[in-house]
């Protein structure tokens, strides 16, 4: 039996939908903890499934996958965006390896 053809799962009645969109995108992050994608491709996956989204949206099954798939790469791409750090980050200046002291004139 396939998943889409059960009679009891209606996608239009899904009980506390927020829990459920939360949930996918802890997963997402979870999985980018792990592996490591360019935010390039994440953008370009997020455009291509919401767009996928939009097109599928009279066919409930379709749309309901290209929405979770959206949702794990938002949360994908949430984890991507924080962990870049700018060019004049104190992390590359401050290592174990050497000392670094900051010297300046200090006015009331």
């Amino acid at each position: 039996m396939n998943f889409f053809d059960r009679k009891e799962f209606n996608y239009t009645s899904i009980e506390k939908p927020w829990l459920w969109v939360s949930v996918f995108f802890i997963v997402g992050i979870i999985i980018a903890n792990i592996l490591q994608l360019s935010v390039t491709f994440l953008y370009t996956f997020c455009i291509i499934f919401l767009l996928g989204s939009f097109l599928c949206i009279k066919k409930k099954e379709l749309f309901f996958i290209c929405f979770i798939v959206l949702i794990l790469g938002l949360g994908f791409l949430r984890f991507e965006i924080a962990e870049i750090k700018p060019s004049n980050h104190i992390g590359k200046y401050a290592t174990n390896e050497k000392k670094n002291f900051i010297s300046g004139n200090y006015k009331k």
